[in-house]
């Protein structure tokens, strides 16, 4: 990766360090602290540390993993001893977790502990200065205070993609292509939260662990956290053969260790180093004299023969270096001189492990855990087998033929009605026969209003499996909702919707007996010395292919880019099974992948008792071809509080195809949830023979497929039904004021108010809609509505989608526009015609505006018509663009959110329009849903050069939407027409994008999602206030439906 050079220019931080008044006292410490590092990130910031803290802390720590060697033990024994002279408090983290996922020693944490303890013991005999070092045990550290470190670690996996933590890969030894487990991921979050989690000010570490420290400031940066702390990354100490950047354990005889004799020193430098004479470059015998020898002593004796040239002794590297290529200093004497100077420096600790017992028995189980290491097997990341996902519900088991009692064959019954699907049958028959009380797991991620399919069959399941004997856990999945950034990752707004689907279960007639209602966040906390060890070990043993496939959990496919948050998430939700210590998991056939892989969890540790996968069916939405029931169209959803109104209308518009039953969700509630929950379903119709009565789903699917049954009469019966089960609910929610309150906070964080159109909190009016009402420039109503003629072919109001409509209660009317009093409707209508341009490949020009109409509901929206040209042919069409503004994601850091819900060419017959914004889809990745991000810093633009494109001068007059996006900005600041405003002069753009355009870079500014960086000027009369030069971050993404665009607009200010 790219680092800022000491040339770069000055940053707010070196202005602030050239006014203080740096003492020699400072100054001595910062060229102390600094000779540590090869590279400091940043100079300044160090200095400004130093002249305002007597004792910074710095963070330092090592992986035990085997032996040690020079580069791990001497160079750390100089540099921790710099740092303590220049007054520094230095906590050394020893990163025995890390070695566990890591797979060292097998993973084995009591083997990597003793290798811990064997380090300690070097570094004591070694010389380290004790004073003011403290070394810490990760595993003690983090179990004694996991509820400030793991929800670190979690903000950090949220607020970083997959392919920025694989960037990070070569901390362990890794590159970005090797075959990873999931526990790779997980260790990076980690590594980069525990400077912060330590409170350090400064990170010092090798130069293969810049790229997590420097991830560590990035999320300092995101999240506005103070004291970034200070990266002094050291040289890192090559090994001793042709070509090995670094040392490495690997090869046992290209390392010399720090107990090494003196025969095996000497042999080792003399018989296998690399050393060209008169070649410097990649010198390893030089690299050690100039980064060990001449440190530790001051100087470098070479001892020669008289006729040779004499012994001689150097102060400085650059003498050594000019000598050897004259070829002044031959290798051989280069070779004999510093055998002799490693072997006086690590004589001590010789003597310390002959002498000292507990060192030479620490010694003596360090060598026989490494043979012990190199015979066994180690730990390979399993990638997942298909034959274990497809494993056959009636698959035999070692218990087939078992003969079942009648009461356990009544059990077994009662709870394999609940699964679609069991794995396995057997193994569930011998459970029941063998366990009075199995313990079931079933669970839910708290995010927002519940729909009958979580409501009505949850409650069905649970009493089932509690009429039938089982103990039943339901993991309130807190933290995992934070992980999926529900409800924006605000652990508060989670905690009481998880309070708020308690409620609605105890109305709906959940059956409290046998039922345990646990917090993850709680459990987690109180058990994570049990809980996090299992993660690791999960998370170590299957690689991201294999979790990968599991991102149907949350609502993802196989094939979308994640978060590292949503790589953890699998492994965590396989763990709870364990944590729980659940004999069956109850959950939808959506939760297959991670419960299958809790099963080969099993295989791989050779438990015996895997849990039994209960998998229940999914309702599916009101819609046709939606497959699962989801929230994120409300209207295709029954929710658990829909007043009978609600329900009547929503069944009655369901789809229900005549004599169809497969793909039917009407005939599917009736199967899932009416009759399992009345054991019939009634059917009213006089006309046609009176009611009638059925008790099995087979009799009503053929009444149905016959035409016996009619539509009509079945979602009439369906309703009253439903009704019958929502109706306690309903009456809970209006008395009980809990649940009421309740039940309010939750519709205002999604959106189901009135006006209170955000997802994560109340929020004002929407400013669009007072301006799409008001003309900018003066301030004057829009002339009254001018009646028109619907629409041709026009025959249901509703199919108009707002273009040719006014909504009030008068007839359908429209607002002309004209283009010199609608700025701001004029600007969003090019903003739709763009997105169209973008969208087609055309290169459609704005003509004039035709006409407007609003909607103003919890969701503003602006229906735009207008006249565009086509260059190329010079014809002139009519265009429509539906407008509206997304309050809820002001919370996410943008002053606004305009989206583009329609861009099209007017049709003569109106055409349905998808208006429903896909806040979820594949195509968005999750680098685009959080917070706006600040203003880019040169050294991460110099880091990251794939991710940015700085649009060359000749591109900003090529692209006029580029000159659009900064009126965009511009009119966001100045909320009114540009008129006493022009010129606005573009100066320059960066595109950063989460994909990496290698071939063409200049293909970002055509990607689909993008973040834009604008500085621009004003260039009007200087005493007008917005005059000057202005900055603006804007985030533009697709969320793949035509005509579809958003735009989130934040501002900088120039100075920053």
């Amino acid at each position: 990766m790219a680092a800022p050079s000491d040339n770069a220019p000055p940053t707010q931080a070196s202005s602030l360090a050239s006014k203080l008044q740096i003492s020699e006292e400072v100054e001595r410490r910062y060229n102390m602290i600094k000779s540590v590092g090869e590279q400091c990130i940043n100079d300044d910031e160090l200095r400004d540390l130093l002249a305002k803290k007597a004792a910074p802390v710095c963070y330092d720590g090592f992986e035990p993993s085997g032996r040690m060697h020079i580069a791990q033990g001497l160079m750390k024994i100089m540099n921790v001893n710099k740092l303590t002279s220049a007054g520094c408090r230095v906590k050394i983290w020893i990163a025995d977790w890390f070695g566990f996922m890591n797979n060292k020693l097998g993973g084995d944490l009591k083997k990597i502990r003793i290798v811990g303890e064997y380090y300690k013991e070097i570094f004591q005999a070694a010389g380290m200065n004790g004073e003011n070092v403290e070394f810490l045990w990760s595993s003690d550290e983090i179990n004694a205070r996991g509820d400030e470190y793991w929800p670190l670690v979690m903000d950090i996996a949220c607020r970083s993609s997959l392919a920025k933590i694989k960037r990070c890969m070569p901390i362990m030894g890794h590159s970005e292509t090797d075959e990873l487990s999931a526990a790779h991921v997980l260790y990076v979050c980690m590594q980069c939260a525990d400077p912060l989690f330590l409170e350090a000010d400064i990170c010092q570490l090798g130069m293969d662990q810049q790229t997590v420290n420097l991830l560590a400031r990035d999320y300092c940066d995101e999240t506005e956290r103070g004291n970034k702390p200070v990266i002094l990354s050291h040289h890192m100490l090559p090994g001793l053969l042709q070509g090995q950047t670094k040392m490495s354990t690997s090869d046992p005889s290209s390392v010399i260790f720090m107990e090494d004799d003196e025969a095996e020193v000497n042999r080792k430098i003399r018989k296998k180093a690399f050393c060209l004479p008169k070649i410097v470059e990649g010198n390893p015998c030089l690299e050690y004299v100039k980064y060990i020898i001449l440190p530790w002593f001051s100087e470098f004796t070479v001892e020669r023969d008289e006729k040779l040239g004499g012994n001689k002794t150097f102060s400085n590297f650059e003498d050594i270096a000019a000598d050897y290529e004259r070829d002044q200093l031959h290798p051989t004497d280069l070779k004999k001189a510093l055998s002799k100077a490693l072997n006086k420096i690590l004589q001590p600790i010789r003597d310390h492990f002959k002498t000292n017992n507990r060192a030479k028995n620490l010694l003596k189980e360090v060598n026989n855990l490494l043979k012990q290491d190199h015979k066994s097997n180690r730990v390979v990341p399993t990638a997942l087998s298909k034959e274990m996902e497809a494993l056959s519900v009636n698959a035999p088991s070692s218990a087939s033929g078992l003969q079942m009692s009648e009461e356990v064959e009544k059990k077994y019954n009662i709870v394999r009605s609940i699964g679609e699907e069991c794995i396995q049958e057997d193994e569930l028959k011998n459970l029941l026969a063998k366990k009075p009380t199995p313990i079931c797991y079933d669970g839910f991620e708290p995010s927002g209003r519940m729909h009958i399919a979580q409501g009505v069959m949850k409650v069905t399941n649970v009493n089932k499996l509690t009429s039938a004997g089982c103990k039943v856990k339901i993991w309130i999945a807190d933290w995992f909702a934070q992980l999926n950034n529900k409800l924006g990752g605000d652990l508060e707004k989670i905690k009481v919707v998880g309070e708020y689907f308690k409620e609605i279960w105890e109305a709906g007639g959940m059956n409290p007996e046998k039922v345990e209602f646990l917090w993850a966040s709680d459990e987690i906390s109180t058990r994570g010395n049990t809980y996090w060890p299992l993660v690791m070990d999960i998370a170590r043993r299957n690689n991201l292919r294999r979790i990968l496939r599991c991102g149907q959990i949350m609502g993802r496919s196989e094939t979308e880019v994640l978060s590292a948050a949503q790589i953890l998430y699998p492994c965590m939700q396989c763990a709870d099974i364990f944590l729980l210590e659940a004999d069956i998991c109850q959950l939808g056939m959506d939760q297959r992948k991670v419960n299958m892989l809790a099963r080969e969890y099993c295989d791989d540790i050779k438990r015996k008792n895997k849990p039994i996968i209960l998998s229940h069916h999914m309702l599916p939405g009101l819609r046709q071809g939606q497959e699962k029931m989801s929230k994120s169209d409300p209207s295709s959803a029954i929710f658990m509080e829909d007043e009978e109104d609600a329900v009547n209308k929503k069944i009655s518009e369901a789809h229900c195809p005549e004599r169809t039953v497969a793909g039917n969700p009407c005939l599917e509630y009736v199967k899932y949830l009416v009759l399992p929950r009345f054991n019939e379903f009634v059917v009213e119709n006089e006309k046609n023979g009176g009611n009638k009565t059925f008790t099995s789903f087979e009799d009503i699917a053929a009444d149905y497929e016959s035409g016996e049954l009619s539509r009509e009469d079945l979602k009439k019966a369906l309703i009253k039904a439903l009704n019958i089960m929502l109706q306690p609910v309903r009456h809970h929610f209006k008395t009980n004021e809990r649940a009421k309150n309740l039940l309010k906070q939750v519709k205002v964080w999604k959106g189901m108010a009135n006006k209170e159109s955000s997802e994560l909190g109340n929020l004002p009016t929407s400013p669009m809609a007072k301006r799409a009402r008001t003309c900018e420039t003066t301030g004057e109503r829009l002339r009254g509505p001018v009646r028109v003629p619907r629409s041709i072919g026009l025959t249901n109001r509703g199919l108009a989608y707002g273009f040719d409509l006014y909504y009030n209660d008068d007839p359908p009317t429209l607002v002309p526009c004209t283009w010199s009093k609608n700025y701001g409707i004029g600007l969003y209508g090019r903003i739709g015609l763009q997105c169209y341009n973008l969208q087609k490949g055309t290169n459609l020009k704005f003509k004039r505006l035709e006409k407007h109409s609003t909607k103003d509901t919890s969701f503003f929206s602006l229906y735009i018509t207008l006249e565009a040209t086509d260059p190329a042919t010079g014809s002139v069409c009519s265009f429509q663009t539906q407008f509206g503004d997304a309050g809820r994601r002001i919370s996410l850091g943008a002053r606004i959110t305009w989206l583009t819900l329609a861009s099209t060419i007017k049709q003569i017959y109106n055409q349905p329009i998808d208006d429903v914004w896909d806040e979820d889809t594949p195509g968005i990745n999750d680098f685009y849903k959080v917070p706006m991000p600040k203003w880019f810093s040169d050294e991460a633009r110099e880091r990251d050069t794939k991710k940015y494109y700085v649009v060359p001068e000749s591109e900003l007059h090529d692209n006029d939407w580029l000159q659009l996006l900064m009126e965009v900005a511009f009119f966001s600041k100045a909320d009114r027409c540009l008129d006493a405003y022009l010129p606005l002069e573009l100066k320059n753009v960066v595109v950063e994008t989460f994909e990496d355009y290698t071939t063409e870079p200049s293909e970002k500014l055509k990607a689909d999602n993008a973040i834009f960086y604008i500085s621009y000027k004003c260039c009007s009369d200087p005493s007008t206030p917005l005059a000057g030069d202005h900055r603006a971050v804007i985030r533009r993404t697709m969320d793949g439906k035509p005509g579809h665009m958003c735009l989130e607009v934040a501002l900088t200010k120039e100075q920053e």
